[in-house]
């Protein structure tokens, strides 16, 4: 678990270019070092190389890394360099032209965390070597090893599982995306092609940002587990970072979303599986390692034997670390069984739930009877929330106007589980993949109900929502019937549906104006393909943010290939076992845990953010209202899009005096303008 960033420069054929240091200046990798400090407070790494390809052209690289160390203290040091004469001894063809001179010999530099940058030259056939850095944990490393060995590989670290993917890309090529189990976000340096390959993981665990620009004649790639690190690498080199007005209007209406505001810089999709830099193309997609994305096809019954098996051998798979390691415990019974197939291997493994500030949303009590249950060891935590720093913060260190208020109970749990554990399994991925979510029952219906007529259906919801408390049955009716409405399920899911989004923010002309429903449907409108998105975009963002705030490495157990394949590829009926959410895996919960556990009400991790913004919790309140108040929160320069700030007060004073509920809404309107502040004047 680490932070991992670089940037290559393409030079045309004919011009001679600047000199290795020189030509990505070390400047440009302090940006992007600052940026993922946070991620690796256990030592950090460059590499520098330079390469002519085949068609006369100049790639230059640089790398940088931040390190977490989780395995092999040792030897996993990175970047990791790999020569030719590790890999079997066989003569590697290049589709480049040797570089050749003290000016190509590659640079690599390893130091403590605060350690000088002080690069050593490392001699080393431009042909036949590849340098990686990597973030994430590969958990079938100890196979692959097994299997590179008997090919005739050397592997010179103990068991560094950052080794194994380069040594995967060498014999495999693109099929390593089949291969590798983990969670993961890499970028090889393959000398012998001079390019980059990106590589990310199925389900985007880990967080992989791409920028490309171009100016008199040269081409930059850039890519880091950060945003704001590349819109700093790319203002240094003189092109400063645009927004996209559609992007930021799709951010507003859901929280969170594929297409980045920043018109630069693109997120590297978890469903392409592969990604080269710089190419004409914003990537090359490919199949490989990729989940099933004809969600309708194929399906056939999964059985409790089954999920039981293959949930069992993923948490076991994923126990391994030279840190200490926990599960965390909340009162559901997805982290219920983690922690149970867990201890069948470390007895001695502990449990931890943090107790919320708040009545009602602390499931500490019954994660305590969980945890009695199985005779495991469990520590209930305090959290000391600063709302308005953490917030602040986090969104400062994301870069991006995320709309999800759990990212503050997230990182309140992951800082007081950091004080014990370096490493904590999680239960990310079984609402998603199982089916434990209401909105994936309604689903159905919804999607029959949008031939209704439009309008008495937003009056009933308009009656219903100035009486109804906003964790009601009646408040979710309401919502239901706001979206059948409007387009179905894309309306259930947004923070701002349509009608409220377009009183909100005013319509733009030009060429990059359309709905955000448009923006959506380019995307898939598959319902379990939602399911993944809002898993990815959403969730598995928010958990990363959170964990790494703190340098603790998070794992899903929900989230191994096989299980995921057998769940996505299911019959809706085996799911719905019973007829309940989830109820195929309350099955199986139930050959480990009693009826009061298995059959708990689920809470979700949420925070009372509405009530917050009215008792003025930790400052939330008075934040919220000084910014809306301001003389002008949503700069149209900076947001390339005018928002009614009326509107938006209009929406405060309704949550205030208790006649709506807008607590997300209002949450995702703060988020927006600290984002805003930290843009550049337009």
């Amino acid at each position: 678990m680490c932070g991992i960033g670089g940037i290559l420069r393409i030079d045309p054929p004919g011009v001679t270019p600047p000199p290795l240091r020189e030509a990505i200046p070390e400047r440009w990798l302090d940006l992007l070092d600052s940026s993922i400090r946070h991620r690796g407070p256990d030592g950090h790494g460059r590499f520098r190389d330079r390469a002519r390809r085949a068609d006369g052209s100049t790639a230059t690289v640089a790398m940088v890394h931040r390190r977490l160390s989780i395995l092999d203290h040792a030897g996993g040091a990175q970047p990791m360099l790999i020569r030719g004469e590790d890999a079997g001894g066989a003569r590697i063809d290049s589709a480049g032209i040797d570089c050749t001179g003290d000016d190509c010999t590659p640079l690599l530099f390893h130091g403590s965390p605060n350690s000088a940058v002080d690069y050593r030259p490392v001699q080393s056939a431009p042909a036949d070597r590849l340098a990686i850095v990597f973030n994430g944990c590969i958990y079938n490393h100890r196979e692959l090893r097994r299997e590179l060995a008997a090919a005739g590989h050397t592997l010179t670290t103990d068991h560094s599982d950052t080794e194994v993917i380069p040594h995967e890309w060498r014999r495999n090529k693109w099929r390593l995306l089949d291969t590798l189990e983990g969670m993961y976000a890499a970028a090889i340096w393959d000398a012998a092609e001079a390019e980059i390959v990106l590589i990310r993981d199925r389900f985007g665990e880990k967080p992989l940002y791409a920028a490309r620009w171009e100016r008199d004649g040269v081409r930059l790639g850039a890519w880091s587990s950060s945003v704001p690190g590349l819109i700093a690498v790319g203002e240094a080199f003189g092109i400063p970072q645009t927004i996209r007005p559609l992007a930021v209007r799709a951010w507003i209406a859901d929280g969170a979303f594929l297409v980045l505001p920043q018109r630069d810089v693109v997120e590297q999709y978890s469903g392409s599986g592969r990604y080269l830099l710089p190419t004409k193309q914003q990537g090359r997609g490919s199949q490989f390692g990729s989940l099933p994305t004809d969600l309708q096809s194929s399906k056939r019954p999964l059985d409790a034997d089954t999920v039981e098996a293959q949930l069992r051998a993923s948490v076991h798979q994923r126990l391994e670390a030279d840190v200490p390691l926990g599960c965390f415990l909340s009162g559901g019974i997805d982290s219920a069984l983690i922690a149970a197939f867990a201890r069948q291997v470390r007895p001695d493994i502990s449990a931890f739930t943090v107790r919320m500030p708040v009545g009602g949303y602390d499931e500490s009590a019954d994660a305590a009877a969980t945890a009695h249950h199985l005779g495991i060891k469990h520590h209930i935590l305090d959290c000391h929330p600063d709302p308005v720093t953490d917030l602040e913060s986090q969104i400062r260190a994301l870069g991006l106007p995320f709309g999800d208020s759990s990212l503050l109970p997230t990182t309140w749990v992951s800082r007081a589980a950091r004080n014990h554990v370096t490493v904590a399994l999680g239960g990310d991925g079984g609402d998603d993949l199982f089916l434990g979510y209401e909105r994936q029952l309604i689903a159905p219906l919804l999607t029959a109900a949008t031939w209704l007529p439009s309008r008495p259906l937003r009056a009933a919801a308009r009656v219903i929502e100035r009486t109804a408390h906003p964790r009601s049955r009646r408040s979710k009716l309401a919502r239901l019937l706001n979206a059948a409405a409007a387009t179905g399920y894309d309306q259930l899911i947004a923070i701002f549906p349509a009608p409220l989004l377009d009183a909100l923010v005013e319509p733009q002309p030009g060429p990059d104006h359309g709905s955000v429903e448009a923006m959506r449907r380019q995307h898939g409108r598959d319902t379990r393909l939602d399911d993944l998105n809002y898993l990815e975009w959403d969730l598995l963002r928010k958990a990363d943010t959170a964990t790494m705030s703190c340098a603790l490495e998070l794992r899903s157990p929900f989230l191994d290939s096989t299980l995921a394949r057998s769940a996505l590829t299911a019959t809706r009926e085996s799911l719905l076992l019973n007829g309940q959410r989830k109820g195929l895996l309350r099955e199986v919960a139930r050959r480990y845990f009693p009826a009061e556990i298995v059959d708990r009400p689920k809470r979700g991790f949420a925070i009372p953010i509405g009530e917050w913004f009215r008792s003025d919790f930790g400052g939330l309140g008075t934040l919220l209202s000084d910014t809306l108040h301001s003389a002008d929160p949503f700069p149209e320069s900076r947001l390339g899009l005018r928002i009614r700030t009326e509107v938006a007060r209009r929406f405060l004073h309704e949550h205030l005096t208790s006649r709506r509920d807008h607590s997300q809404r209002l949450y995702m309107l703060l988020v927006l303008a600290i984002w805003a502040r930290s843009l550049p004047p337009g």
